[in-house]
Order: C-alpha cells, then sequence, then structure tokens
C-alpha cells in the first residue's frame, strides 16, 4: 500500500540528531505530519519513561497528539505492571474466541498516554525457527480487548470501524480476515526490508528547520497526504530488527506496516487447517504406494509414485501465489517415506522370490531355465503349462 510511509530513527539519523531524541522534536515532527495532511500516526516507540530533558514535553507532545488520529504503543505483561489504560480498549463484540490473555502493561508515561487516540501492543512472539511470519491481533484482559498495534492503526486509518469477531473470522469495516489460532493474522510480505517508502528522522527535522527558516522543504511533503505514517527505530544500536521471510533482519516497524497493509486492504495469507494437512498426507501416501505397486519394475513404479508428491507441490505453490499457505512439508514427506519404503520392501521381496526359485529348482533345472523361471516368475502355475511339443529321444552312447 502506497499510502503507508515509515520515518525511521536510523544510524544516519543517530548521527545527526541528540540522544535521547528529544520529546519537543517528535512533537514538532507530528505537528508537521498533521500539517502536511497524514491520515493517521502510529509510534513504535515506548515512551514509558518521563522526558530527560523538560518537564514540559510530555504535556507538549500529548497536546499535539491530542489534535490527529495518533496511536502510541504499548507492552502486554502477564505479571507485575501498570493496569490497562481505557484508551487501550476497544469496542469489539467477540463470540466464540479464544485469545491470550494479558493482565497488566507497561504503557506510555501518563502524560503521553493521555493525548493518543488509542494504544496498541507489539508484545508478541515469532515462530519457532526464530521468524516473524504472524501477528496477533487482539488481546484479552481484565478491562476489556485491547489491539495490537496494527490494528490500533488500520482502525484510526479505516475511520474507526466496527470491529467483531467470531470464531475465526475477525471483521474491521468492509474487511473480514480469516485468522489462526488466538486471533492470529498470517503476514504476507511483500518484500525485503525496504520495500515501503521510507524516510530518515533528521530529514523530517531538516524539513522542520526548512519550514523555520522560510528554505523548500528537503522532503516532498504531498507524499504525505492522506498517508499512513508509523515512526520507529530501524538502527541496529536500538535492537528492534526481526527476521523475515525476505530478510533476516527487518526493522520491526516495517512488520507493523505489513500487518496494517494486510489488515487495511484484506491482502494477508490464509493458512488451511492442521487436519487438511494431515488428510492429504494420508492420501498422498496411498497414491504413491497404489502407482508404486501397479508397476512391476520397481525404477519406473519409482517414478510413478513420485507423481502424485509432484502434483502437490505444484498445486501448493499455485495456491501460494494468490495468498494460500497450503501445508506441504507432512504430505510431501509422507509421498517420499512411502516410495522409499515402498521401495525397500519390493525390492527386498522381489530378491526374496529369485532366491527361493533358484534354491527350489536349481536342483533339477538347467541353469537357463532356472534364470528364465526367475525373471518370469508368473509362469510357475499349478498344474503346468499345456502346449504342442516336439520331443526327440535318443540314445547316448557310453551312458546306460
Amino acid at each position: 500500500d502506497s499510502s503507508i510511509i515509515l520515518i525511521l530513527l536510523d544510524g544516519g539519523s543517530m548521527d545527526r540528531l541528540p540522544w535521547p531524541v528529544p520529546r519537543q522534536l517528535y512533537s514538532d515532527i507530528l505537528g508537521l505530519l498533521q500539517d502536511w495532511g497524514a491520515r493517521a500516526v502510529a509510534f513504535d516507540i515506548l515512551f514509558d519513561l518521563p522526558s530527560v530533558y523538560s518537564a514540559s514535553e510530555d504535556s507538549i507532545f500529548a497536546t499535539i497528539a491530542s489534535k490527529g488520529n495518533t496511536a502510541f504503543v504499548m507492552a502486554m505483561l502477564q505479571r507485575e505492571g501498570s493496569d490497562i489504560p481505557d484508551n487501550a480498549i476497544l469496542d469489539v463484540s467477540i463470540e466464540s474466541a479464544v485469545l491470550d490473555s494479558a493482565w497488566f502493561c507497561t504503557p506510555p508515561n501518563s502524560k503521553i498516554a493521555a493525548g493518543a487516540s488509542i494504544l496498541g501492543s507489539t508484545s508478541d512472539r515469532q515462530d519457532p525457527d526464530g521468524v516473524f511470519r504472524s501477528v496477533r491481533l487482539l488481546y484479552a484482559t481484565p478491562h476489556g480487548t485491547a489491539p495490537s498495534l496494527p490494528v490500533a492503526l488500520a482502525w484510526l486509518a479505516l475511520d474507526r470501524p466496527f470491529l467483531s469477531v467470531d470464531g475465526d473470522r475477525f471483521t474491521i469495516g468492509d474487511n473480514s480476515l480469516r485468522t489462526t489460532g488466538n486471533c492470529r493474522l498470517q503476514l504476507r510480505y511483500h518484500g525485503p526490508a525496504g520495500t515501503y517508502t521510507s524516510l530518515p528522522l533528521a530529514d523530517i527535522t531538516a524539513s522542520l528547520n526548512a519550514r523555520a527558516t522560510g528554505q523548500p522543504s528537503p522532503v516532498d511533503s504531498t507524499v504525505f497526504e492522506d498517508a499512513v505514517v508509523l515512526i520507529g527505530y530501524a538502527a541496529p544500536a536500538l535492537y528492534d530488527l526481526k527476521p523475515t521471510p525476505y530478510s533476516p533482519q527487518c526493522p520491526g516497524v516495517e512488520v507493523i506496516a505489513t500487518a496494517v497493509d494486510n489488515i487495511m486492504n484484506g491482502n494477508y495469507i490464509t493458512r488451511y487447517p492442521a487436519w487438511v494437512s494431515i488428510f492429504t498426507a494420508l492420501a498422498v501416501s496411498l497414491l504413491s504406494a497404489i502407482f508404486l505397486s501397479a508397476v512391476r519394475r520397481i525404477p519406473l513404479g519409482a517414478l510413478l509414485a513420485a507423481l502424485p508428491t509432484f502434483i502437490l507441490l505444484i498445486f501448493s505453490l499455485f495456491l501460494f501465489r494468490r495468498g494460500i499457505w497450503f501445508e506441504t512439508v507432512w504430505p510431501a514427506s509422507s509421498g517420499i517415506l512411502t516410495i522409499l519404503a515402498g521401495g525397500i520392501f519390493l525390492f527386498s521381496s522381489d530378491n526374496w522370490k529369485k532366491q527361493e526359485i533358484r534354491t527350489a529348482f536349481s536342483q533339477y533345472l538347467s541353469p537357463d531355465v532356472v534364470a528364465q523361471v526367475t525373471e518370469h516368475p508368473e509362469t510357475l502355475v499349478l498344474g503346468g503349462d499345456k502346449r504342442y511339443m516336439t520331443s526327440f529321444f535318443s540314445d547316448i552312447r557310453g551312458f546306460t
């Protein structure tokens, strides 16, 4: 979504700006974005401590934030934290939904939190291999349902529509999203880090200075008209880089941007339930076994038996390019293991039959006949083989 723009505190900005960045600077940048027509702004920065520069900075920041659609981040906790603020709760209709719960949070300090349109959480977990492929959308709390930061920002950007959860369906306005367990959304990444339009925080600061001195802005302000803006960290020293399927190090704020994009446009990845994968694995294994045993020659049978697995992989790739994740690991593995196990069994069985035939007939048949029977054991039938033949009998000299 080209309307999503990132403002990043990267390494270059850290070299050009004081550290920690004054809240007054964030306030001025937020006011500038509002003047440029930004639709909604979210800070992926936890302002939990008071300003180290001035006691009034946080109040000014909150005042400017309250003038527009502004979301701030909070951290959800299971124990030992602050109570969850009222503006972190959404009126969400939930029916038969199971959500991860949180009892406390680490919100922005009270002055900044008071100016937020809504607070959203980024507390989440990665997949077992350490890659972020999904995000949690909602949290159950003692005070009600709290949103994640992507949901909070999308809710503001879509003009605060009706929200509801029904089973695995999460509805936000006109968009109905299919989720997985605990109301998680499978993310559809559109590329590696840097896919979304991004600007260094220092460049926006330069625009502030240019406006103050009447100079032309170094940043094209028109790109922020009706934009959804996320402000966050990108410098490695700030430890907010996350591994994604495209990039081993992607700014966490860009992962959130991907989630906002998916939610706003309904462009996400649908994942089939586990039972579909199990059923497919059984079907592929059965077809592979049938095809393997249908052809007597084991190499040709193995090629034929691999056909179901090959078709499955092509079909899953076709679905994935259309936003559907069809689990292929178990079905493909079952097909491959069936071919290996079946091939070993048939090879061993064939060798055992040939050895049995050699043992039984080598004592009273010529080696040529034994070899022929070994290669064509189907000729061994009870009652023999009736055919017209010519026999020649001859005496043998020196043999009685």
